[in-house]
């Protein structure tokens, strides 16, 4: 490997490792740069796996940590994965020599009609301050990043003020959202990966709600 290679690997592994800090913590940051090293040594640069758990078990990265670590490399734009099985991880090698790389996935427009529901839903509240706010002086929030698989999807929205919304920006802090549907949260906001995406779980519930179940309850 060149100097200019090794020197890029050192800067992406650093920044990798403040997205840790800034979401699921420094343990998956180092399973995230193992992946990392697993696939610049492949022939092809590319991993296929029938499964996750798959994944985890030829990788050696443990069950807990393989999604998270899989979501931190998607954040950094260096690698890409398609979350349908069987499970592709592909390593896109001119990236490295970037200093910024576009998340893999894009957030959606959220309908207004949606938009509405929530905050209704969410009694127009921040999920952060609990205050209560006119509508337009909140904006939707995803809890789990998209740029870090979150679920582009209703029960990972929730209703956020201008002020708190520009605090927490693309991170994910399980401790961050303190209300959600009106409600409290109790402890902090876990996480579950479902489908290729990550889903939050609140108050022991995990909070699956798409815009079809929305439609057929309406």
């Amino acid at each position: 490997m060149s100097k200019v290679n090794a020197d890029r690997i050192k800067w992406w592994s650093e920044k990798i490792a403040r997205y840790g800090e800034k979401s699921f913590g420094p343990s998956v940051s180092r399973w995230a740069l193992f992946v990392l090293e697993s696939l610049r040594n492949s022939p092809k640069k590319v991993l296929e796996y029938p499964s996750l758990y798959t994944a985890s078990e030829k990788l050696g990265v443990p069950r807990k940590y393989i999604s998270r670590a899989l979501a931190l490399l998607t954040r950094s734009g260096l690698v890409k994965i398609t979350p349908q099985y069987p499970l592709q991880v592909s390593f896109n090698i001119s990236s490295i020599y970037r200093y910024k790389n576009s998340a893999q996935k894009v957030r959606g427009r959220i309908p207004l009609k949606d938009r509405e529901r929530l905050l209704r839903e969410d009694k127009y509240k921040c999920g952060h301050c609990g205050v209560e706010f006119s509508p337009s002086e909140l904006e939707i929030d995803h809890i789990v990043p998209v740029s870090l698989l979150g679920s582009d999807e209703p029960g990972n929205w929730v209703a956020i003020c201008h002020e708190h919304n520009r605090r927490k920006w693309h991170n994910f802090d399980s401790h961050f959202i303190r209300y959600y549907r009106g409600k409290p949260v109790k402890g902090s906001v876990g996480v579950r990966f479902k489908n290729g995406f990550f889903w939050p779980n609140i108050n022991g519930k995990t909070r699956e709600e798409t815009r079809k179940n929305w439609k057929e309850n309406i």
